[in-house]
Order: structure tokens, then C-alpha cells, then sequence
């Protein structure tokens, strides 16, 4: 116990070192190996701060404490900053930013307007953030989405004017509307391959989709899934959900309503799969023992 106090404590201090040289906390999702360490160890101890607050030092839950005031207070500033952007573009153009705008600026608020309205919806009405939720209603904001189901045809042109634009295939990132044209193409590719058998594409779709030279395999270059990217997404998953299970003081359900939290389900029980095929890194499998994870339903 004292060894791994002395560990804590090691780190502890790495972190604040790290903080002082670049004027920021080490992030889990980082590139560096050793800024992801410390990033990871203090997911770490934030879990166990809400969990077993005993095991850890009084400096080490002030520091955790710290680090959360500050991300709190950078998340608010961030805000703020969009919601200006948001109000100066409406009162400049007279219009809300079009989901069919080219300008990257506008691509931007377009997609924070929609990270607002699924915040929002997918937030219970308790923990909103009605002072945000005020402020917007104050320029007169749009809680419908307007996401209407596309026809084919709307989705082939969309994904057309995409590679058009990029000379790309669209990939799955946080860009709402990139992501939403990805998922139609992988939907295409499992449609043609007769992975996914609900649908079959007439010859002429698919005769529409080769001409453009659409890429029918699902390689990892296609989507543009380094191992790098893969990393930093994983970690990203990891953070989300030990975040959700401390909020929460519960593991995700599988039909909560929730799409998040349904996401969230779906990873647990993909780690859980992994490890039992021996697929899963001794690294991950560490970092997952590390917050008490639950390697299955049967343990809930």
C-alpha cells in the first residue's frame, strides 16, 4: 500500500511539473506517450476520488479538484465563445448557418448548433444547463433539428458533392454530417458485399456508385484510422465512460433510450468480447481493471 502510495505521489507531482512547463493538464487522448500516461492516471484517480475517496492522499483529491475547476471553467469559456460566434453571425447575415454551407466557419456553428439541440435532448431535465439554455432561447435558437430521413438519391448526391469537394471518402469523426454521409456509405458497402442482407442495391445503384469510383472495401486507410487515431479514440471512450459510471453510480443500459449511453453499452460489452478472444491489450485490459470494470453482464 505504501508503495503505491508513493507511486501516486510520484505522479502527482509529474503532473503538476507538467502543468507549470506548458500551462495546461496532461491529456488521456495525447499523442506522447508520456503526457498519455499521466493523462490516463488522472482518469484514474478521479474514479477513485468518487469511489473510494480514502485511498487516495488529501493533496492528490485537491489536485483532481483543480484539474476539474479548471476544465469546467475552460469548457464554459469555450461555450461562450461559440455562443458569441452564433450570435454575431445571425445578427451580421440575418439567417441561422446552413447545414449545406461551405464556409468552414459556418460548417462550425452549424455543427455546434447541433451538439446544443442533442445536449439538450439527451440531457434529463435536472442537470441542464438552463442558463445556456436561456441565453440561446434569447436569440431565438432552433430546438428542432429538422434531421428528416434523406432519400438515396439525396444521400448519393450528398456523398458525390463530398468527394467532389475532398477528393475523400467521408469517415466517421465528430463532425456530425460527415459521420451521418459515413454511415451511409458503410451501409452501401455492407448492402453490396451481403454482409448486411436487409437491403439489396438495384444494378443501377451500384452501377451510380462504381462510376464515381466509390471504394466498396472497408479498409482501416479508407477511413482514415491510423493506429494513432484508433489510440486516441479508444482513450477517448475510456474517459466518456468512466465519466458516465461516476455521474451515474451505474453501468450503461443497453435500451435506456439514451443513444450515448446505448454507445456506451455496446463498448463495454465490445471489451468484455475482446478480452475473452484475446484481443484486447494487456495496456487496455490495465486500464480498465484500474476503475473496478465489470468484464461482462454477469458481473453487474
Amino acid at each position: 500500500m505504501k508503495r503505491r502510495r508513493k507511486k501516486r505521489s510520484t505522479k502527482q507531482y509529474a503532473v503538476i511539473a507538467f502543468y507549470e512547463k506548458n500551462n495546461r493538464w496532461p491529456a488521456p487522448s495525447s499523442q506522447n506517450v508520456k503526457e498519455r500516461h499521466l493523462g490516463e492516471w488522472i482518469t484514474r484517480c478521479r474514479f477513485i476520488r468518487n469511489h473510494s475517496p480514502e485511498k487516495l492522499t488529501e493533496k492528490q483529491i485537491q489536485l483532481i479538484d483543480r484539474i476539474d475547476a479548471d476544465k469546467a471553467q475552460k469548457k464554459t469559456e469555450r461555450w461562450m465563445a461559440n455562443y458569441e460566434m452564433l450570435k454575431d453571425f445571425v445578427e451580421k447575415e440575418k439567417r441561422w448557418p446552413s447545414v449545406n454551407a461551405s464556409e468552414p466557419e459556418e460548417i462550425r456553428l452549424v455543427n455546434w448548433c447541433l451538439s446544443q439541440r442533442i445536449t439538450r435532448k439527451n440531457t434529463p431535465k435536472s442537470k441542464q444547463n438552463k442558463e445556456h439554455i436561456k441565453l440561446l432561447d434569447d436569440i431565438g435558437f432552433h430546438w428542432s433539428s429538422n434531421n428528416k430521413r434523406r432519400t438515396w438519391k439525396e444521400s448519393f448526391n450528398l456523398v458525390k458533392d463530398y468527394y467532389a469537394r475532398t477528393g475523400q471518402w467521408p469517415a466517421h469523426t465528430r463532425d456530425p454530417e460527415e459521420s451521418r454521409l459515413a454511415k451511409w456509405c458503410s451501409k452501401m458497402r455492407a448492402y453490396k458485399n451481403r454482409t448486411d442482407t436487409s437491403v439489396t442495391l438495384s444494378p443501377g445503384q451500384i452501377k451510380k456508385l462504381s462510376n464515381l469510383g466509390f471504394d466498396w472495401t472497408n479498409s482501416q486507410e479508407n477511413n482514415r484510422r491510423s493506429p494513432e487515431n484508433t489510440n486516441r479514440i479508444w482513450i477517448e471512450r475510456y474517459h466518456h465512460f468512466c465519466e458516465f459510471t461516476t455521474n451515474n453510480k451505474r453501468y450503461p443500459k443497453a435500451k435506456s433510450g439514451d443513444p450515448q449511453e446505448e454507445s456506451l453499452y455496446s463498448w463495454w460489452m465490445r471489451m468484455a468480447y475482446l478480452k475473452r478472444k484475446g484481443k484486447l491489450s494487456n495496456e487496455r485490459i490495465h486500464l480498465l481493471d484500474c476503475i473496478g470494470f465489470r468484464w461482462g453482464k454477469g458481473n453487474e
